[in-house]
């Protein structure tokens, strides 16, 4: 298996696999040499900072596929400023990418999973970039529209990163494409998220043309077992999505129920109690910048 720069996955457990978490993200410099568990194994760190991306390195020809190019001899400190935000965020998925590919391409693991939240943070950064309290001073109609299609642009960027991974795929591949939740705007932190997301999905055991209704995250994991030809453990509130799998393979998997759970016990060594990391500060800083924490 491999998984790359999911919530909550530091530290890094042991997996039959690839394990790269969201930590990777944060300042390098922080980190111990070993033992930072920001992934598994503790080799694949030198294989991260090969790859990372810093969001001071990125250039103003980079930003320019979200915004209208300006003259990158003369940006002013305000042009700086409004643009910050999408440098680190742009970072932080450009990384995610950049390690995922190439761990994908050299395992072809039996399954793999990678997440992008740069489309999240986006837009709690620019939904609502001209209401009042959102910059001091204001935007100006110069720059609200300077900034107008960063968020359609940034979903375009995603989409091509998406499409990489896809040609990399064949017949026999399995994917799933989906958002914990959509977005409105119009508030801070999760209340300016809509409770509608979306799924696609494609491949040997989805079913063609269904119509998928009423699906849920809870039901994200029970597909991807069914997928494997595993059974929903008694402990889950979810089930393989109807009118997105093969309906044979629906039925086949809700019959099994013997199951009792997939949870393991505790590693060794391991309390149960927040860990604390090098970078708790500045994560603390990312999620108060999108509303989450006061």
């Amino acid at each position: 298996m491999g998984v790359v720069g999911w919530w909550t996955t530091w530290p890094a457990q042991p997996v039959n696999g690839v394990l790269v978490s969201d930590y990777i993200q944060y300042d390098s410099g922080t980190w111990p040499k070993k033992d930072s568990r920001r992934t598994y194994p503790d080799s694949l760190n030198s294989v991260v900072e090969r790859l990372r991306v810093k969001a001071e390195d990125v250039s103003w020809a980079e930003l320019f596929q979200f915004v209208p190019a300006i003259d990158s001899t003369k940006v002013t400190p305000r042009q700086e400023a409004l643009l910050y935000n999408l440098k680190w965020i742009y970072a932080a998925d450009l990384t995610f990418y950049r390690v995922g590919i190439e761990l994908y391409r050299k395992k072809h693991p039996d399954f793999f999973t990678v997440y992008f939240r740069g489309v999240d943070e986006i837009s709690h950064m620019y939904w609502d970039m001209d209401l009042p309290r959102s910059y001091n001073p204001p935007l100006t109609d110069a720059e609200s529209a300077w900034l107008k299609h960063l968020i359609p642009n940034y979903y375009i960027f995603t989409d091509r990163m998406i499409g990489s991974f896809l040609k990399e795929t064949d017949k026999n591949t399995n994917v799933i494409v989906c958002s914990d939740h959509g977005f409105q705007g119009g508030a801070a932190g999760v209340m300016a998220h809509k409770l509608d997301g979306m799924i696609f999905m494609m491949g040997p055991h989805v079913e063609k043309g269904g119509n998928i209704s009423g699906a849920t995250v809870l039901d994200i994991t029970p597909t991807i077992l069914a997928m494997f030809g595993l059974p929903v453990a008694r402990d889950m509130d979810g089930r393989p999505i109807p009118g997105g799998l093969d309906a044979n393979l629906v039925k086949r998997t809700e019959n099994e129920t013997r199951l009792q759970t997939y949870e393991t016990a505790r590693a060794p060594g391991e309390s149960g109690e927040p860990v604390s990391s090098p970078v708790d500060q500045e994560l603390r800083e990312r999620l108060r910048s999108l509303g989450y924490i006061q």
